[in-house]
């Protein structure tokens, strides 16, 4: 038979069949894809330890983005909407901590109520002292059982984390406006329909480790989360608690006072409660990551905590008016440091000679651009950890490397009266750029040019016969206290020295 001469005709009826097969495997494809199918494996453990009750999710999509979460009838085998999954990140407004925004993952039931929370990725810069923080057991699990009106108010609501209040209340707030905006749009509609939008998923969207690296509104039942009237800053003082304003407030008199009268009980005084408080209690200090923070993400991280904007004030105006007054009594780590040299026998102490010092003293500029160069060129690269020890010690950080350079500096002070301070400290390299704007400086007399009291007395070797290198200055007053006391050559008047001295030079001015 030739096939050649066989005219071919479609077999229109098979034809027909084969395209109502098709569709209707891709109805059933489409079904499996909404349905189990929707999220991979991993995904899915982990939408379901924000929402245990259900067996399968739907891939990600509405406005604003959820996973709509499903139950299996087991009578029935039918599949019952029960509640809805998101992502913090996928809600705007973000609310920033120190970092960089936190990406929490949600679950929430048909009533509001949510059934569970997972933190995701976040880039808290004190991660690097402790761990996995937001993570420690009890920190998620706090807000399972709260509903989508609940205020989330950090330390009233939601317990908050010492020394990481302003990464609390970001989590905090970012939960609670997501949960109402998603709440707002699918909890008043029976069959859990929303939005068009329907953004991809990607692997990153779920990734539960952390990036190595406060401002809640009050709200009242049924009331919107959003308050545009309320600027930031009048959210965070009115949810500051009293007695850390108080406290700081006490602390600043008590620095102040000892500054101006020169008062050597009230400055000991000063040094051991900005220890105790600043250090151990409530770990308010400033960090050099405040800094890199500020550049990265903006300024308004000192606004989403009264405390440090009113560290951060206080530092800066002390500093252009007078000098380094933070870092003489306010400075924690530095505090510790002059209590070491305090009780340190001085035969066991040791003086840098002048000629190391005088280069040592730039290490800490390197020191200083080194945490901010790759802040600048917004890399994820941090050292500030390993430069900055008094994180590991008031923060009780665990890992051994940090706390081998935490022990190794106290040593090196304790032979080297502040040593951290003179050689290394990024912060005070910072301010010491500050002081070339200082305003009011320390006074010297004519009695200075001959005189090596005050340059031998000097704990941060900053004085050279009449000279001071203010930037090196941390204002502890011993200067001032001898020349108020006529402790070295100022006990006598300018014309019986001159009497004395043949090559007679007046100290500058």
């Amino acid at each position: 038979m030739n096939f050649r001469r066989i005219p071919w005709r479609p077999a229109r009826v098979g034809l027909l069949k084969l395209c109502v097969i098709a569709a209707a495997v891709v109805l059933v494809l489409a079904v499996g894809v909404v349905f189990a199918q929707g999220v991979s494996p991993s995904e899915t453990l982990l939408l379901r330890s924000v929402m245990p009750d259900a067996d399968a999710f739907t891939e990600r999509q509405g406005g604003p983005p959820v996973f709509r979460g499903y139950r299996t009838d087991v009578g029935s085998g039918e599949r019952e909407l029960i509640g809805y999954a998101f992502l913090t990140s996928d809600i705007p407004p973000e609310h920033d901590g120190y970092s960089a925004p936190i990406e929490v993952l949600v679950g929430m039931d048909l009533d509001g109520t949510l059934t569970g929370v997972r933190v995701g990725r976040y880039r808290e810069s004190i991660i690097r002292i402790w761990g996995d923080f937001l993570r420690r057991p009890g920190v998620q699990e706090q807000f399972t059982g709260k509903r989508f009106t609940d205020s989330f108010r950090v330390g009233e609501d939601v317990a908050g984390i010492t020394r990481a209040t302003i990464t609390m209340r970001a989590m905090s707030r970012g939960i609670r406006d997501s949960a109402w905006q998603v709440a707002q749009e699918y909890l008043d509609q029976p069959d859990g329909s929303g939005g068009t939008g329907i953004p991809a998923i990607g692997d990153s969207a779920l990734d539960r480790s952390s990036s190595v690296g406060g401002d809640l509104l009050s709200l009242e039942e049924g009331a919107p989360p959003f308050e545009d009237d309320q600027s930031l800053l009048s959210r965070t003082i009115s949810e500051t608690p009293p007695m850390r304003v108080v406290a700081l407030g006490m602390l600043f008199a008590f620095a102040m006072y000892a500054f101006w009268r020169k008062d050597r009980f009230m400055r000991w005084t000063t040094l051991v409660a900005t220890v105790a408080y600043l250090g151990f209690i409530d770990g308010g200090f400033l960090s050099i990551s405040h800094v890199a923070n500020s550049i990265a993400a903006g300024p308004s991280l000192f606004a989403r905590d009264l405390p440090l904007l009113m560290l951060g004030a206080f530092t800066v105006a002390t500093t252009v008016i007078w000098g380094r007054i933070f870092c003489g009594l306010l400075c924690p780590f530095g505090a510790f440091q002059i209590l070491i040299a305090k009780a340190v026998p001085r035969q066991y102490q040791r003086r840098v000679p002048q000629a190391i010092h005088d280069r040592a003293i730039y290490v800490k500029y390197a020191v200083l651009a080194a945490v901010l160069v790759p802040v600048l060129l917004q890399s994820d690269v941090s050292v500030f950890q390993y430069v900055e020890p008094f994180g590991t010690m008031f923060f009780a950080g665990a890992s051994s490397t940090l706390m081998a350079i935490l022990l190794l500096t106290l040593l090196a002070s304790a032979v080297v009266p502040q040593f951290y301070c003179r050689y290394v400290c990024p912060l005070g390299a910072a301010f010491g750029l500050a002081t070339f704007v200082t305003l009011s400086r320390i006074k010297r007399v004519d009695q200075c040019s001959i005189c090596i009291v005050c340059e031998l007395r000097c704990p941060t070797s900053a004085i050279r016969g009449s000279e001071i290198d203010f930037k090196e200055c941390i204002r502890c007053d011993v200067c001032d206290v001898n020349l108020i006391e006529r402790s070295g050559s100022c006990r006598h008047s300018i014309e019986e020295i001159r009497g004395r001295l043949k090559n007679w030079q007046s100290a500058p001015n």
